[in-house]
């Protein structure tokens, strides 16, 4: 079965060239026939003016477009011509042309191959990307459940924290208030009559302040007092106290008066 087979399909070179020469032949018997119709065609009268005379253009192109309809009309009424009767060019053709199809479908097998890879690999990546996104969806919902769940536990705890930490300031400043009474009532006492002697007559007899009190005052008027926290020197303040406090950096005289005062706001 095989060889026969390949008989059929494999003809010798002197059957192979007479069909071709046939086919040759029937090309040419098709050609002279076109020619002839072609010289027919040319051959016909022109036909009459039909419609406006005004656009001769117009009306020419309308009857060649009637006649090329009336051509199409009889190619299509005309049965289609049968294939060669040869079987050893019928052959040749049938192999040719499946030749041809089988080289087209492999180039277009070869594209739809390529494509699909390429879709392939789309298709992971986006996977991946979507697997990216249900992660941080996933954990984002977790968070939010988390803090839905803790919202009165931890706005319960923050109050508590803060008062713990307010609490703990309160006793952070009494101590060093009581650190800087006793520093300052130790080091710096209210003067007295021995203190006095370096001074005039006059000053010898005044009753000054201690230190502590002009720092208290001055504290006070720079918390109470955020816009004015000058404090008037008077003759309760004793000068060597006020000369030491501007001396170390701790207070201030006012710009234009230099018998006020006030604290250097080390708080701000």
């Amino acid at each position: 079965m095989m060889d026969e087979e390949e008989v059929i399909l494999s003809p010798n070179l002197s059957q192979t060239r007479q069909a071709e020469t046939e086919l040759r032949n029937e090309c040419e018997t098709l050609w002279v026939q076109v020619n002839k119709i072609h010289e027919r065609v040319n051959s016909e009268p022109t036909l009459g003016v039909l419609g406006d005379t005004e656009q001769p253009m117009l009306q020419i192109l309308q009857a060649k477009s009637k006649r090329l309809e009336a051509e199409v009309h009889t190619l299509d009424a005309k049965e289609p011509q049968a294939l060669p009767t040869n079987p050893t060019i019928l052959k040749a053709l049938l192999q040719k042309e499946l030749s041809k199809s089988n080289q087209e479908l492999e180039q277009t097998l070869a594209f739809i191959q390529a494509q699909r890879k390429e879709l392939e690999e789309d298709l992971t990546r986006e996977k991946g990307v979507l697997e990216q996104h249900y992660e941080v969806k996933r954990t984002l919902q977790s968070k939010l459940e988390a803090a839905e769940d803790g919202t009165e536990t931890s706005r319960s705890s923050q109050e508590k924290e803060l008062h713990q930490q307010r609490k703990s300031a309160a006793e952070h400043q009494k101590k060093l208030m009581r650190n800087l009474a006793a520093f300052v009532s130790k080091h710096f006492p209210k003067p007295t009559e021995k203190t006095k002697q370096t001074a005039d007559r006059e000053q010898r007899s005044k009753e000054y302040m201690s230190l502590l009190e002009i720092l208290e005052i001055l504290m006070n008027k720079c918390m109470d007092s955020e816009s004015d926290p000058y404090v008037a020197v008077d003759e309760t303040c004793w000068p060597p106290y006020i000369e030491l406090l501007l001396r170390c950096g701790i207070a201030l005289r006012h710009p234009q008066d230099y018998k006020r005062i006030r604290l250097v706001p080390f708080h701000l």
